[in-house]
C-alpha cells in the first residue's frame, strides 16, 4: 500500500479553498459588475420605480458583501490548513528519523 507524503492531502485541501475563495470573489465582481452596468441606463431605473431601486440598492451593497465575506471565511479557512498541513510535515519528518527499532 503507497502512502502520501506526510501534508499532501491538506495542501490539496488549501489549493482547492483557494479556488472557491477566488471564485466567490469573481461572482461578486461579475454582480457588481452587472448591477452597476444596469444602473447606468436611466431608462431602467426610472422604470423600475421607487421601491424597486431602493431594494436594487440595498442588493448592490449586500451581495457583493455577502460573497466577500464567504472568501474571506475560505482564506481563513485555507491559512488553518496551511498550519496543519506545516505541523504533518513536522510530525512526518520526525517519525522518518526515528530508529527501525521504533513502531509507530
Amino acid at each position: 500500500m503507497e502512502y502520501k507524503k506526510a501534508g499532501q492531502s491538506t495542501r490539496e485541501m488549501v489549493a482547492a479553498r483557494r479556488k472557491k475563495s477566488i471564485n466567490y470573489l469573481l461572482i461578486g465582481l461579475v454582480i457588481t459588475i452587472i448591477f452597476f452596468l444596469f444602473s447606468l441606463n436611466k431608462d431602467n431605473m426610472t422604470t423600475l420605480g421607487g421601491s424597486s431601486v431602493l431594494i436594487f440598492l440595498i442588493l448592490v451593497k449586500v451581495i457583493p458583501n455577502f460573497l466577500v465575506d464567504k472568501s474571506d471565511k475560505e482564506t481563513k479557512k485555507e491559512e488553518r490548513a496551511i498550519r496543519g498541513a506545516v505541523a504533518e510535515e513536522r510530525v512526518g519528518e520526525v517519525l522518518e528519523d526515528l530508529d527501525s527499532d521504533f513502531e509507530v
